[in-house]
């Protein structure tokens, strides 16, 4: 009589892991779900800042540069004043690019980890 009830303890156990493993695999496809949308949704809102920004820094730039070459009394010099100042600021941003790294690791990692608490 011992042979079935051991048998039947089996098999619950076989169905309980089987449930188990389909339950973890849902949630895992649901927090990738979670994570990859939520990727999405910082791209989206970064992508658009960025975009409205480079928009700003287009109209600002362009109006300084006339308003330089009206006071220097060449288009020209004004056009190229702006495009120096841009190039100095793109090599600091070249030299400083390293110390960008730890704070964007740090605010993705803190992003991801706040949802595993």
């Amino acid at each position: 009589m011992e042979a079935p009830a051991v048998k039947d303890e089996v098999f619950k156990v076989a169905e309980e892991a089987q449930s188990y493993i389909q339950l973890s695999t849902e949630y895992i496809r649901l927090k990738g779900f979670k994570l990859s949308l939520q990727f999405v949704s910082i791209l989206g809102k970064i992508t658009m800042v960025a975009l409205l920004g480079l928009l700003t820094l287009f109209f600002l730039s362009l109006s300084a540069a006339w308003a330089l070459g009206a006071w220097s009394g060449s288009l020209v010099y004004g056009f190229l004043l702006v495009g120096g100042i841009f190039a100095v600021l793109t090599f600091i941003g070249y030299l400083l690019r390293d110390r960008l790294e730890k704070p964007l690791l740090r605010a993705f990692s803190e992003l991801y980890f706040k949802d595993h608490e």
